[in-house]
């Protein structure tokens, strides 16, 4: 599996259960029937929220893949091996890094 293909199915799949997480206070609303207060001022705020959340979190992983995603890119143009000491350092600095 090639590391575009990767990103591509994580963030996919990131995305899937973030819409799934957005849907829950409906889906929940409807099946608990809640009353007029829940369902005109509690599931917005709750699904504002959320929004919020994923979208701040969708980000984040966004960034981090494809910083991954350009250094292997970059290390296959430049024919470096695979298993090389430069990987294992560059994960013990991505793993230490914030991500703006």
């Amino acid at each position: 599996m090639g590391i575009v293909m990767l990103h591509t199915f994580i963030l996919g799949s990131y995305r899937l259960f973030a819409l799934i997480l957005l849907a829950l206070p409906v889906v929940l609303n409807f099946i608990y029937r809640g009353d007029v207060i829940i369902s005109l001022v509690y599931v917005p705020s709750a699904m504002l929220v959320l929004g919020c959340l994923v979208t701040y979190i969708d980000s984040k992983v966004e960034t981090y893949l494809t910083q991954i995603q350009n250094v292997v890119l970059i290390d296959k143009a430049e024919n470096k091996p695979a298993n090389s000491q430069y990987h294992c350092m560059l994960y013990k600095h991505l793993r230490h890094v914030s991500i703006h």
